[in-house]
């Protein structure tokens, strides 16, 4: 802008154009705005099982015989999954009944208690 300026106008500095383009409205309008960047922080374990996922998975429109649930246990270090079928949807041990996602801080003694048989 300011090469073509210099050809048609004389005396027209830098700041004299960067004072218009801050008062023009239409250049403000066409002016890109930053995308705000949604900023992730990883959530950080130190050992394994000591901060897990669990997503209950609702399969009450196609059971298995008892099983109507599906429990998905994955740890955040080693990404390692357990998969277990449910008969029922425990709603003392926090998990959810529609299937959300649902993060548990819970050392390996508590999902212990709450799954014997994994």
């Amino acid at each position: 802008m300011e090469a073509e300026m210099k050809k048609k106008y004389c005396n027209v500095t830098r700041q004299l154009i960067d004072l218009y383009l801050g008062l023009c409205e239409q250049c403000q309008l066409k002016k890109k705005t930053p995308k705000r960047v949604l900023v992730v922080r990883p959530i950080l374990s130190h050992y394994m099982d000591s901060r897990c996922q669990v997503d209950l998975i609702d399969m009450q429109s196609e059971p298995d015989g008892y099983y109507r649930f599906i429990m998905n246990y994955q740890d955040h270090l080693t990404k390692f999954t357990i998969l277990r079928p449910e008969e029922q949807n425990r709603r003392g041990s926090g998990l959810s009944a529609d299937g959300n996602l649902l993060y548990v801080q819970c050392p390996i003694h508590t999902a212990e208690q709450q799954w014997p048989r994994i």
